[in-house]
């Protein structure tokens, strides 16, 4: 699962101001005009300066509302203008925010460095024994994304999808402090250049662990992913138009 806030089109619904369903699509931002247009292969046609709202969806799921004003209605296209815009409650499971956050992560299923017989005096009674395997390696990565379900980073270490890793968030004291022994599990791998592209998603963690990721998904999602934040919304406005 890979979505970002400014994928070119994204699967929406268009909806009136009480929430009714009046077709399905696909929308575009357009962050300069304030502007957001929905096309389909048919939709109602509107009188200029109506209120409407166009809701971007993933899997059927509701995760960012755009409320605006008629500006171009016909039967394929409709523009709002003047558009506020906010993230729907469980966004930050689905957005992957752009971020650069330093980590460092374990390889569990990196092969153990093979034992090294220590040299001894010839002994018909003492068998030669051997040297401890050194402890797993620890990489340095940058995180270039993340959601509340999931991470992105690249790295010169070699891994297969599947692969199993314990990482690191080093995030400041200011952000409560390192997120530590987070697991990951590598979903996707695409390589470019010298470097390693990684998906990951997280896994089962403890509880604790879990609602200081969720806590800062959902703080970077917000920060991130509004394409009008200057556009003020009161929490009443917001409670009036979740679905």
């Amino acid at each position: 699962m890979r979505v970002r806030k400014n994928d070119p089109e994204f699967p929406a619904k268009l909806k009136d101001m009480k929430g009714y369903l009046l077709a399905e699509g696909v929308a575009s931002v357009s962050q300069e005009d304030q502007s957001v247009d929905f096309q389909s292969d048919f939709v109602p046609l509107f009188p200029l300066g109506e209120r409407l709202k166009i809701i971007r969806t993933f899997d059927d799921r509701e995760i960012h509302l755009f409320c605006g004003e008629v500006y171009i209605s016909d039967k394929n296209l409709l523009r709002i203008v003047n558009v506020f815009d906010f993230l729907l409650p469980g966004s930050e499971d689905i957005y992957r925010t752009p971020t650069a956050i330093a980590a460092q992560f374990i390889d569990l299923t990196e092969p153990a460095s093979p034992l090294v017989e220590e040299p001894r005096k010839f002994s018909l009674f003492h068998r030669k024994k051997k040297a401890a395997a050194p402890a797993p390696s620890w990489h340095s990565v940058m995180v270039s994304a993340i959601s509340s379900t999931g991470l992105e980073f690249s790295s010169t270490h070699m891994m297969e999808q599947g692969a199993s890793l314990r990482l690191t968030l080093e995030l400041p004291d200011s952000e409560g402090g390192a997120l530590t022994d987070l697991p990951v599990r590598i979903s996707q791998v695409y390589a470019f250049g010298d470097d390693v592209a990684y998906l990951g998603e997280f896994e089962s963690m403890d509880k604790g662990l879990k609602a200081r990721l969720d806590e800062l998904a959902k703080r970077l999602n917000q920060k991130e992913n509004r394409f009008f934040p200057d556009v003020q919304v009161d929490d009443g406005a917001i409670q009036k138009h979740i679905p």
